[in-house]
């Protein structure tokens, strides 16, 4: 079983991969951003401007969804991800850009208070996340994040986020950039071998155009 877990594994990885190359960039959005979609997986659009991707006919277990959050002009090369830190909009410079473990935390506190912080047991359900892994891309263009929560049903979560070059058109033009986030998630009860390292692709093969 091990080994056939493995093969299994290593055949979604180069799966991921492939398609990624057959796909031009920015050939389904107007954002500026390449993602790995598996086979058989439909999309769907819950909330405005925010696909959503999932095996066709499975419902609240694994999935994926694309965001892009405008964040006007970005400082210093306008690139790296750490340079929101220096944003002029509040808002921006709040949402934990300084580092990846800084911004791992404000994503995981979106579902629920991390560990050890003085929320975590101040909700009525109890649920906790707990931060798993953290890291900056060499070039400082990709923060990477993996993360649980703890709860009634556990969830797993992979994500990354990176500078995207903006709306085609005037915010483009005006340099006025994007943060373009893909956030995958699934029940850790549900979890078959071979899932985990899927998601890992799909966020490590995750791109945005150069501008």
């Amino acid at each position: 079983p091990a080994r056939a877990a493995r093969r299994r594994t290593a055949a979604l990885s180069i799966d991921v991969r492939e398609r990624e190359r057959e796909r031009p960039p920015s050939s389904a959005n107007t954002s500026g951003y390449v993602v790995s979609i598996p086979d058989g997986w439909a999309r769907d659009q819950p909330m405005a401007n925010v696909p959503e991707f999932h095996p066709v006919g499975e419902y609240g277990g694994r999935r994926f969804r694309v965001a892009t959050t405008p964040v006007g002009r970005v400082p210093g090369d306008g690139e790296r991800v750490r340079n929101l830190a220096d944003s002029d909009a509040e808002d921006v410079k709040s949402a934990g850009y300084e580092s990846p473990t800084a911004y791992a935390i404000a994503e995981a506190t979106k579902f629920a208070p991390v560990r050890g912080s003085p929320g975590a047991k101040a909700g009525p359900t109890g649920a906790v996340s707990e931060i798993l892994e953290s890291s900056v891309s060499e070039d400082g263009k990709y923060y990477y994040y993996e993360f649980r929560t703890e709860s009634v049903y556990p969830f797993r979560f992979w994500g990354v986020s990176a500078i995207g070059p903006g709306q085609i058109g005037g915010a483009r033009k005006l340099k006025r950039r994007d943060v373009v986030s893909v956030v995958c998630q699934m029940p850790e009860d549900k979890a078959q071998p071979g899932d985990y390292e899927l998601f890992r692709a799909i966020v490590k093969n995750f791109r945005v155009d150069d501008f």
